[in-house]
């Protein structure tokens, strides 16, 4: 799940006129979709804990990537996905990991 996150993070950082209406749209379902599949349950084992948290690192540095393309490229309003997904990332309960991305406007993928 990592890799595609990190190919598009790749693409909005040097081709952005790659991404076309259908690419964020579709980015928009997966995204929106991911927000219910990352969260960190008390049943969840360490693997999945681990695994949830390296998509949400990518998510994280990825919607800060979405959020400048759309502030900057699009000139359009934000989607409530990117929205949603700034506003968990930055929670005082989220890991320390996602929120200093947004902090520091970390970007860069491992």
């Amino acid at each position: 799940m990592v890799f595609p996150l990190n190919a598009i993070i790749i693409i909005l950082k040097n081709n952005t006129q790659f991404i076309t209406d259908k690419v964020l749209d579709n980015l928009s379902i997966g995204l929106s979709y991911l927000i219910e599949e990352t969260k960190i349950y008390e049943k969840d084992t360490d693997k999945e804990i681990h695994e949830k948290l390296s998509i949400k690192i990518s998510i994280s540095r990825l919607i800060i990537l979405l959020k400048r393309f759309y502030l900057e490229s699009k000139r359009l309003d934000l989607p409530h996905y990117v929205t949603k997904w700034e506003n968990l990332c930055l929670d005082i309960n989220e890991f320390s990991e996602i929120r200093n991305i947004w902090i520091n406007g970390k970007i860069n993928h491992h």
